[in-house]
């Protein structure tokens, strides 16, 4: 699977036969792992295009994937601030993305990742973190111990995010969330430090707080595929 995403030659390694294992290729088809910076526009372009292409194969808007490319660009421009003291140092400041269609769960995947410093650590710098204070003050209280809780942070971001008159490129969580609620179903998972989130169609939000830092944030889309839509 890693051969096929194409994880060895982004590395630049050659996993020879003996890494080599089979898979029923038939079960899914993934899109190639790529990797770049927010400045690399042929690489976000090839990845709107290949995305906009399967939309198009499965009877959606292709505006729903444009939330991967949205992401990406949000990852770069918040996810690495600079003169920051990493606790885990990236190897790289860029993001890595991918894709996958499985056919016996007749679902699309897409998924965005960056090394950066995540969601939680980014927020005392956006202007709406008042806002967020705010949310947190009234549901528990005091909001200063529960800014080291990860997993409330980010469903505070998400939650002022989304009930913000104001919007546009890079503008926090709405362009992540924004592909579950102009579809209607399907779901959204968020892990950015030692906090978690799954966002499902409706508003239905879970937290999980973890005792490690996953060193960076992962976003993954989970989109259904109506059987009759590929008829």
């Amino acid at each position: 699977m890693l051969d096929d995403l194409g994880f060895f030659e982004l590395l630049n390694v050659n996993p020879g036969k003996a890494y080599r294992r089979d898979f029923d290729e038939n079960e899914y088809t993934v899109l190639p792992l790529l990797s770049c910076t927010s400045t690399d526009g042929e690489k976000i372009a090839g990845i709107t295009k290949r995305l906009s292409q399967m939309a198009l194969l499965f009877q959606q808007d292709p505006l729903i994937y444009g939330a991967m490319t949205e992401a990406a660009y949000n990852s770069c421009l918040h996810a690495y601030p600079p003169n920051h003291k990493y606790r885990f140092r990236p190897l790289r400041q860029r993001w890595w993305a991918t894709a996958s269609w499985s056919v016996t769960a007749n679902e699309v995947r897409f998924l965005v990742y960056d090394q950066g410093v995540g969601i939680a650590a980014t927020l005392p710098r956006w202007d709406r973190f008042e806002q967020i204070l705010g949310l947190l003050s009234a549901i528990s209280g005091p909001a200063q111990p529960i800014i080291k809780d990860h997993s409330r942070m980010i469903e505070a971001a998400l939650e002022v995010s989304r009930t913000s008159l104001g919007g546009g490129h890079g503008q926090g969580l709405q362009d992540v969330v924004r592909p579950i609620d102009a579809y209607g179903k399907g779901k959204l998972r968020i892990l950015s430090g030692k906090g978690a989130i799954l966002y499902e169609a409706g508003g239905k939000v879970t937290r999980t707080e973890h005792t490690l830092h996953l060193g960076g944030t992962l976003i993954e889309w989970t989109i259904p595929v109506d059987a009759e839509d590929l008829e």
